[in-house]
């Protein structure tokens, strides 16, 4: 079986007390060949050794001639901030390459609406909730807005990012990542996390200057389901500097019309 060490790599073969066994020195990937040649159930994945075969191996659990034709999703779901334990009602809407428009119903008595056009991104309100109803995001912010909304469509992550490379190996919870590096505007790097038992993207982590300097942002995908032959996570939570959100996905259309007002700025 393959047992592995705090840094994520294979233990070397070493007593047992327990059992007065060896423990063999193998890798996970390795463990899961052998027991698909004896016919044992393992979770699809493939191992990647270079940021094209990353995407490669993603696209294809995914169904990458799928994943070609998602152009658009609209969804419906929850949306909840930290700290607050009522969970409000949200649409979101994406469109290819990098739309996608967040709609918070009902905050305080309005709605909050996070926006990016694919070039500009901002966040409207209302004024009960703060000053400034409107307000342009700037900087290493636009970038990531940018990035969230792109990876809806997962076939376009190769060309999302420039200066790809792998990182060295990451365990999050015992599970062992295979970690790729790009950057979204040639100098700021974005960390994308695949599952090695699995394939699919579980953790982005990009980075925006700051009066504190770079400040990450982290985003975790998980409850992927099946959803017009394609894994939707459905379950996303975003971490950034002082503060955290859930938005949990209950209702996916995809390829769905979407106006286009949705993604249109509002007028100041």
């Amino acid at each position: 079986y393959p047992a592995r060490g705090g840094s994520g790599h294979a233990a070397r073969g070493t007593r047992h007390q327990s059992c007065g066994g060896l423990r063999m020195n193998i890798h996970e990937y390795q463990a899961k060949q052998l027991f698909g040649d004896y016919g044992i159930a393992v979770p699809k994945g493939q191992v990647a050794q270079s940021p094209d075969e990353a995407v490669t191996a993603a696209k294809a659990i995914g169904g990458e001639a799928n994943v070609a034709k998602l152009t658009s999703v609209a969804a419906k779901g929850t949306f909840q901030t930290y700290g607050v334990p009522k969970k409000f009602q949200m649409e979101v809407y994406a469109q290819a390459p990098a739309s996608r428009a967040i709609v918070v119903h009902n905050v305080a008595g309005g709605d909050i609406q996070d926006v990016t056009d694919g070039k500009d991104a901002w966040v409207k309100s209302h004024d009960i909730l703060t000053p400034l109803p409107f307000m342009e995001r700037t900087g290493g912010e636009v970038n990531i807005t940018k990035v969230g909304a792109a990876l809806t469509f997962p076939a376009q992550i190769k060309t999302l990012l420039t200066q790809w490379r792998v990182s060295p190996p990451a365990t999050i919870n015992d599970n062992d990542y295979t970690v790729v590096q790009g950057t979204a505007d040639g100098k700021i790097p974005v960390n994308l996390y695949f599952n090695d038992e699995t394939g699919l993207l579980e953790r982005v982590v990009s980075f925006a200057d700051s009066a504190i300097g770079y400040a990450a942002t982290q985003i975790d995908y998980s409850d992927y389901r099946d959803v017009a032959g394609i894994k939707v996570p459905h379950k996303m939570i975003l971490t950034w500097l002082d503060n955290k959100a859930i938005l949990e996905l209950t209702e996916v259309q995809p390829n769905a019309k979407i106006d286009p007002k949705v993604f249109a700025r509002p007028e100041k």
